[in-house]
């Protein structure tokens, strides 16, 4: 779907009956459904196509105890000591970015600037 996230998404299609039908065809004798094609082959896009390499991009600082675990990880591996606290891979399409992340231990991290990421 071009979106450099990896999660699973859930569709709601809807029609409306006065507009429905050039979309409907009859899948057997008693049932007639919309036909859709939802098929999305587009090519993955890894952290390092959209991730900046600038420092000075975020001012979040990271609190002393994640700075530690920080240099225990490597890319692309997760914390054991901090739930979902990670190193994003660069050459991995990273799970969903959300746009603002708390200085808590549930957050993703620049794979070798030590910064959050949004």
């Amino acid at each position: 779907m071009g979106v450099p996230q990896r999660r699973e998404r859930v569709f709601f299609i809807c029609l409306r009956k006065d507009l429905a039908e050039p979309f409907l065809y009859q899948q057997d004798m008693f049932t007639e459904v919309p036909k859709l094609e939802l098929n999305f082959n587009e090519p993955e896009i890894p952290f390092k196509d959209f991730m900046l390499d600038d420092e000075s991009v975020c001012n979040d600082k990271m609190i002393p105890c994640l700075l530690t675990e920080y240099d225990n990880i490597k890319e692309g591996e997760s914390s054991n000591k901090y739930f979902q606290f990670s190193r994003l891979d660069r050459n991995k399409v990273p799970s969903t970015l959300t746009t603002s992340q708390s200085k808590s231990a549930a957050c993703q991290v620049h794979p070798y600037i030590k910064r959050f990421e949004k």
